[in-house]
């Protein structure tokens, strides 16, 4: 378990948990890997500028960044940037685990343009 965080003062550190994480994804477990994914999003408010209306963009890159740094088994990069056209917009992320055997999983994130991210599926 590795813990980011800020020395301010009321802010609270992220905890990647790969422990707890590659296992939810290898099993599948939905309400695990949401209960994780949501844990890593729930500070990242949006913030709408002239080029990303919806403001998540650089909150999804902090999302996987969060990860890949931490997980060692894992690999994740951007499938797509709120391009599943629901509303609000959802975004791909996918997720390839790096030991043998190696296995992807792609999940998709809620980014709706007044409130923090979340998990919507993993498939």
């Amino acid at each position: 378990m590795i813990c980011l965080g800020s020395c301010e003062k009321g802010k609270e550190e992220i905890i990647v948990n790969c422990n707890n994480l590659v296992p939810a994804f290898a099993g599948m477990e939905s309400l695990r890997v949401k209960n994780e994914i949501n844990k890593l999003t729930a500070d990242l408010e949006p913030n709408p500028t002239e080029d990303d209306k919806i403001g998540h963009r650089e909150n999804v890159n902090i999302l996987i960044n969060r990860i890949n740094s931490n997980c060692e088994s894992l690999h994740v990069g951007i499938g797509c940037y709120a391009c599943i056209l629901t509303y609000p917009a959802q975004t791909e992320i996918i997720l390839v685990n790096t030991s043998n055997p190696i296995v992807s999983w792609t999940i998709d994130i809620r980014t709706p343009e007044n409130d923090v991210m979340s998990f919507v599926r993993v498939h």
